[in-house]
């Protein structure tokens, strides 16, 4: 399943912007050694949790 899969077309706009987002974000804690923020790793988890459970839902 993919992202377009999953989601609907006026869903993915917003969608790819946090995924950006939160991407860049890890890519901050993992090779540029910035500070992790408890709400900003949350809100990662979160959506990473929302792709999956669309991906597979029970």
């Amino acid at each position: 399943m993919t992202l377009k899969d999953a989601f609907r077309q006026d869903e993915l706009p917003d969608l790819l912007a946090d995924l950006s987002h939160v991407i860049d974000m890890v890519d901050g804690w993992a090779l540029r050694n910035e500070s992790i923020d408890y709400d900003l790793a949350m809100y990662a988890a979160s959506l990473i949790a929302r792709i999956a459970n669309k991906a597979n839902p029970q």
